[in-house]
């Protein structure tokens, strides 16, 4: 009887090859599909027991920027802080400003950028009356060199006592169409009087 049916099947296969192979191929497509849909159930499972454990997509990772902390700060230094930070959180990590300092002379609020120097005048170096533009970050000279009015860049002109974002840029406006022939032709930029040219007078040239 086994055998019957054994010839019976033989010569169904031969006579109907096509149907045959359509059978086999979308078995073969049920069991692909029963083996994928259980991996990616098993991806999902959080049972201690499953041994195909999900992909962690990876965190994009938090750039970092170097601030140069200086003045009346108690751990002054080259700090390491998160891109898109503020100047009052590289204050925070440079421990907080001291007694002694003049927060009224420094935007808080102003974004960090990577090497920027960030200064804190102490009470007697920055008195009121004088108190930078709400808009600028001090930068204390680093060098003696003297400052050339015609080509110094925004940040070096920042670095003159006194002169912050703002003064600078009218500085720089100023030169566009009236270079500078003498130091004193400095008072004629909005902003900048007599005390404010006795203040920088010996730090600037042309």
């Amino acid at each position: 009887m086994y055998e019957k049916i054994i010839d019976y099947l033989k010569d169904f296969i031969l006579n109907n090859k096509i149907i045959c192979i359509s059978i086999l191929f979308l078995l073969v497509s049920l069991v692909g599909n029963i083996y994928f849909i259980g991996f990616k159930k098993c991806e999902e499972c959080i049972c201690p027991k499953c041994t195909l454990k999900p992909t962690k997509s990876k965190k994009a990772e938090k750039k970092t920027i170097k601030v140069d902390v200086k003045g009346e700060v108690l751990n002054p230094g080259v700090i390491d802080i998160e891109e898109g930070s503020i100047v009052d959180d590289a204050l925070k990590k440079a421990g907080g400003a001291t007694d002694k300092a003049n927060l009224n002379s420094i935007n808080l609020s102003k974004k960090l950028t990577d090497e920027m120097v960030v200064y804190v005048y102490s009470i007697e170096e920055e008195s009121v009356e004088n108190i930078i533009s709400e808009n600028s970050i001090n930068v204390p000279s680093t060098n003696n060199s003297l400052i050339n009015l015609n080509t110094a860049s925004l940040e070096e002109l920042m670095t003159l006592n006194g002169i912050g974002e703002a003064k600078a840029n009218r500085i720089i406006e100023y030169r566009k169409t009236n270079p500078f022939k003498t130091i004193e032709d400095i008072k004629n930029v909005d902003g900048i009087g007599d005390k404010a040219f006795e203040k920088i007078k010996d730090k600037i040239t042309i």
